[in-house]
């Protein structure tokens, strides 16, 4: 549930959400490296991909207010190609800087993989960093 936005803007999500997860299930739980099905998964465009990233927008702060308030500064999530895009959460000066591409974004919000594993860059404090890592989107 995502509260303290009106039920018009709760109902406008719905298809994101939905697109959310057929989009995250299908490429990161049914096929490799994590699920039983081998043929490379289907493509990440921005039909598809697009849906997906404004469900965790929309999903970023409203799920992790509590986490979020102990940040000091604010964190820029930079998202490049198909679907790009720049998300900030906190308020000041960035002290954390991540960049990604949408797959990528996707799979560490979901705890699915690293940001090491996924090429994921970042910058920034270690504790800030610390929050970000802990960010999650289900």
């Amino acid at each position: 549930m995502i509260s303290g936005i009106s039920a018009g803007t709760r109902r406008a999500c719905c298809p994101a959400r939905f697109a959310f997860d057929h989009y995250t299930h299908i490429r990161a739980d049914l096929f490799a490296p994590r699920g039983p099905l081998a043929p490379p998964p289907p493509p990440s465009d921005e039909l598809r991909l697009v849906p997906a990233l404004d469900w965790v927008e929309a999903a970023l702060p409203q799920q992790n207010g509590a986490l979020l308030a102990g940040l000091a500064g604010s964190i820029t999530i930079s998202v490049d190609g198909p679907g790009s895009r720049t998300i900030r959460l906190g308020q000041g000066r960035p002290a954390a800087q991540i960049s990604s591409d949408g797959p990528a974004l996707i799979r560490w919000v979901t705890r699915r993989g690293s940001w090491a594993d996924l090429g994921v860059r970042v910058t920034g404090g270690e504790a800030q960093l610390s929050i970000a890592r802990s960010l999650h989107v289900c």
